[in-house]
């Protein structure tokens, strides 16, 4: 809510008084924006978990409603200047009255923004005339050029249709070249921008369609934005900097706790790995090797370094210890023997990191000679031999 109308009403006991205040402010009002804007916002306050709806007495809210659907209604002279005489995109061929010849209808089955008037455009491309638009009748009506129209955004691909009865507003159109989300409910719909959530157009039903909301320049593409989105827009044009350090720059304005998808994501290193949860079938078909150290104190007999081997299947865990880095060869070919000749079995996988250690050219040929494949994790990627990291 505006700075103004939160200051009137957040004293207020209850929330019917609240819904009340805002009736006598608000009601009797022609603001049509205002009113979609303050009864979205007010359709999202809580208490504790409760939605206002839950919570609130619902006779004030049926009131307040209906006093801001009252508020909406065209005045006399607005009705006196009707067009009637257009087909339903979406009805067949029911008849319906337009508000003004310069009336925007929202529709979700039109393919592109379509308009009969040519002095709207800022920017006009004559066309050859054999392209052509399927009108909702099922005839075939040409195109007679295709340019901007000049609202508070620029509609780009906007047709230009002869005899065309209405300024047709194409819902896919808003989506995708302006990246926009839009939600419907029974007599209002609005326009979103993603990311902010920053209300940018609304629509109100008449007659079962959807009117754009006209403005000051014919078509109504910008709202207020509350203060939760103009802090977040400061922040981001001061370049993300912390909230606490806003709060303490902006405290009259700073209320709550704010999220900026965008500085979450750019705390995030790397995306989470998920374990796959894959274990060894056999016992020694896979072994898992890490080496540790060096280790800043000495041992007697002169060792610093120690490597673990784990068995896949039971995580059974052999640890040697080594004078140098590269005895890891030494001591695997001991444990391959081991294995041959204790337990019958041979090791087939050999799991590891890059380390020169493990990947080295005596070491490949003797893993090559007896046939077992070595798996090497990516670069800096550790949790690909975790079996081996946990283990240390």
């Amino acid at each position: 809510m505006e700075p103004t109308v939160r200051e009137q009403v957040e004293i207020i006991a209850t929330v019917a008084e609240v819904w009340s205040s805002l009736e006598n402010q608000f009601a009797g009002k022609s603001n049509k924006i205002q009113a979609t804007r303050i009864m979205h916002e007010l359709t999202h306050l809580k208490q504790g978990s409760r939605s206002v709806t839950e919570y609130a007495d619902a006779q004030a809210l049926e009131k307040y409603n209906s006093k801001l659907k009252l508020s909406e209604e065209p005045s006399s002279t607005h009705d006196s200047s009707i067009d009637s005489g257009y087909h339903a995109p979406s009805q067949g061929t029911k008849i319906v009255q337009v508000y003004t010849p310069k009336s925007w209808i929202i529709d979700s089955g039109a393919t592109n923004h379509m308009t009969r008037t040519p002095n709207i455009f800022t920017f006009y491309t004559p066309c050859s005339g054999k392209d052509k638009v399927r009108v909702a009748d099922g005839s075939l009506a040409p195109i007679a050029a295709c340019g901007s129209v000049r609202c508070t955004k620029t509609l780009s691909s906007v047709l230009h249709v002869h005899n065309f009865p209405v300024n047709l507003l194409s819902v896919s159109s808003i989506t995708k070249s302006l990246c926009r989300r839009g939600w419907f409910d029974p007599s209002h719909c609005t326009f979103q921008k993603l990311g902010t959530g920053r209300i940018i157009g609304t629509g109100t039903v008449h007659n079962g369609l959807y009117y754009l909301n006209e403005g000051s320049d014919g078509v109504a593409f910008a709202a207020k934005m509350s203060p939760c989105q103009e802090l977040l827009l400061l922040h981001r044009r001061l370049g993300h900097p912390s909230f606490p350090s806003m709060s303490r720059t902006y405290p009259h304005i700073f209320k709550g706790s704010l999220v900026c998808d965008e500085c979450e994501f750019a705390k995030h290193k790397r995306v989470p790995y998920p374990s796959l949860g894959l274990r060894s079938n056999k016992p020694f078909d896979v072994i898992h090797s890490d080496v540790w150290g060096p280790c800043e104190v000495h041992l007697i007999s002169g060792h610093r370094w120690f490597v673990i081997f784990i068995d896949g299947f039971s995580q059974y865990t052999w640890l040697y210890l080594l004078k140098q880095k590269n005895d890891v060869f030494t001591v695997f070919k001991d444990l391959c023997a081991l294995i041959k000749n204790k337990f019958g079995n041979t090791v087939k996988f050999l799991r590891s990191d890059n380390g020169m250690e493990y990947v080295n050219q005596e070491f490949e040929q003797f893993l090559a000679s007896n046939g077992i494949e070595h798996q090497t994790t990516c670069v800096n990627t550790l949790e690909q031999n975790g079996v081996a990291e946990r283990k240390k």
